[in-house]
């Protein structure tokens, strides 16, 4: 996918405030293991948090990840579709 970030790319992206970093996995997996800094945003509430993503990246990047990557591949796709720089996170 042409719109994958690696984990070494994000994470200077993300060290230099670049970037937000959005979960998309739902809130048991979030409270099993999550990235610090991270905000959860669970696949099925992206359509009506776009606004709420808009103002959160402002002139940023949004990074998007989950667990295995495919999730994160979709909602990249569909918050690049609503105007949002947004790339999914491999590794």
């Amino acid at each position: 996918m042409e719109f994958q970030i690696n984990i070494v790319e994000a994470k200077k992206l993300l060290d230099g405030k670049k970037a937000v970093l959005i979960d998309v996995r739902e809130l048991f997996e979030y409270n099993l293991a999550r990235i610090d800094g991270s905000i959860l945003i669970p696949m099925d509430e992206l359509p009506r948090s776009v606004e709420r993503i808009r103002k959160l990246v402002a002139n940023k990047e949004a990074i998007i990840h989950c667990h295995h990557g495919i999730r994160s591949q979709f909602a990249a796709e569909f918050l690049r579709r609503n105007g949002i720089n947004a790339r999914s996170m491999s590794g």
